[in-house]
């Protein structure tokens, strides 16, 4: 029962975050990309691979908390579904090199922070290996 509370607790967090991200204003962008879910989804890989990684190779997490970080926060802070609504929308405006783009700037940028997010990760554990064998 407590994985639901967390879930819940931290999804409710999540959302409320990703809304208010999607809702800020970017001064003086006027592309066609939807650059706030972009973002969100990008940095929402990163603390995903950053959080999977640390609670698997350095810190000891409680499961419900892990649940509720990752299922919770950043299921929720994430957005398939916007992306998808996004991309639709762009093809049926006739706008397919932004609709292109979009996708492949989601999948590189978000592989690319995921990398990122694991290589620091290896590195929290290598420093924290090191100070344990002092």
């Amino acid at each position: 029962m407590k994985k639901y509370v967390y879930v819940g607790s931290f999804g409710f967090l999540g959302a409320i975050l990703r809304f208010t991200i999607k809702n800020i204003k970017i001064k003086d962008y006027t592309g066609q990309i939807p650059i706030n879910t972009l973002i969100i989804n990008v940095t929402g890989s990163f603390f995903l691979a950053l959080i999977l990684t640390l609670t698997l190779e350095v810190y000891k997490v409680r499961e419900e908390v892990k649940l509720g970080l990752t299922t919770g926060l950043l299921g929720t802070y994430t957005t398939f579904s916007s992306l998808c609504r996004e991309e639709v929308n762009l093809i049926l405006n006739g706008n397919y090199y932004s609709a292109f783009t979009y996708i492949l700037m989601s999948i590189l940028f978000s592989s690319i922070a995921i990398f990122i997010a694991i290589t620091i990760s290896k590195m929290v554990a290598r420093k924290r290996n090191d100070a344990n064998l002092d």
